[in-house]
C-alpha cells in the first residue's frame, strides 16, 4: 500500500524497493489503496507493506490505525482477519507499534493484532517517523533480508546501524556516493534520484529519532 493520500514524498522509492524483491506482488498506490481493496488483498500475500500515515489510540487501543485512500484501517478492523499466508507485516507509519494506555498489560496494538491474525513478524514504529529516513531504513532492511540472507531481527538491526553511521563514517559515505545514485537512477527518474541523493547527503541521520523508531515484533 503506497502513499494513499499523496503526501509522503519518499513513499514511491520505498515501495519500489519492496516491489523489486517480490515480482509477484500487488501494488495499491494512492487512490487504489481503498479499505475494500486492502482488506481483499491482505489474506493473499506473504509480505504486507503499508507505507502511509499512522497513529496510536492512546486512550482506546482499538482506534489505532493506518490511513487509507477512502478512510482508515483501524485496529478493530483486523480482529476478524485470518492471514494464514503472511510471513511479515511492515507498518511504515508513525506510532504504528505503540499500544494504548488503557490495557497495557494486554499489549493491544497493531502489531499484536496482526500477529493474532496470523502474521508471525511485524515491524512497527514507536513515534512519529521521518519520511526520508524511513524510506532509506526500509530499503536497507529489504536488501539485508532478501539479498544478504539475514534473518528479520538482524536485518532491521543492521539497517539501523547503517543509517545511524551513514554520514559519520567516511567509508560508508564513500560507499553511498558510489552506489546510491546509480542504484536509484536505475529504478527512478533521474531528477527524482538526484533529489533523493542530495537531500540524504545534507542530513545528519545519526540522531535516534531517524533510525531507532522501528521495532521487530514476533519471530
Amino acid at each position: 500500500m503506497d502513499n494513499p493520500d499523496g503526501t509522503l514524498v519518499f513513499s514511491e522509492m520505498e515501495i519500489a524497493e519492496a516491489r523489486r524483491h517480490f515480482p509477484e506482488h500487488r501494488h495499491l498506490p494512492k487512490a487504489k489503496a481503498s479499505l475494500q481493496a486492502v482488506r481483499q488483498a491482505l489474506p493473499a500475500h506473504a509480505v504486507l507493506h503499508f507505507s502511509t500515515h499512522g497513529w496510536a489510540g492512546w486512550g482506546e487501543s482499538e482506534v489505532s490505525g493506518l490511513k487509507l485512500a477512502d478512510g482508515n484501517l483501524y485496529l478493530r478492523d483486523l480482529f476478524d482477519l485470518r492471514l494464514e499466508r503472511a510471513r511479515l507485516g511492515i507498518l511504515s507509519a508513525c506510532e504504528s507499534g505503540l499500544p494504548g494506555r488503557k490495557l497495557l498489560e494486554e499489549v493491544v496494538s497493531l502489531p499484536a493484532t496482526m500477529m493474532q491474525a496470523g502474521v508471525p513478524g511485524v515491524l512497527g514504529s514507536l513515534w512519529a517517523v521521518n519520511d526520508l529516513s524511513t524510506a532509506m531504513l526500509i530499503a536497507r532492511f529489504y536488501e539485508n533480508w532478501r539479498e544478504r540472507g539475514l534473518d528479520l531481527p538482524q536485518a532491521l538491526r543492521e539497517a539501523q546501524r547503517w543509517l545511524r553511521d551513514l554520514f559519520s563514517d567516511e567509508s560508508k559515505l564513500a560507499e553511498l556516493e558510489a552506489q546510491l545514485p546509480e542504484a536509484i537512477a536505475n529504478r527512478f527518474a533521474a531528477e527524482q534520484a538526484d533529489a533523493f541523493y542530495k537531500i540524504a547527503a545534507l542530513r545528519d541521520l545519526s540522531h535516534p529519532n531517524y533510525w531507532a523508531a522501528f521495532v521487530f515484533y514476533g519471530v
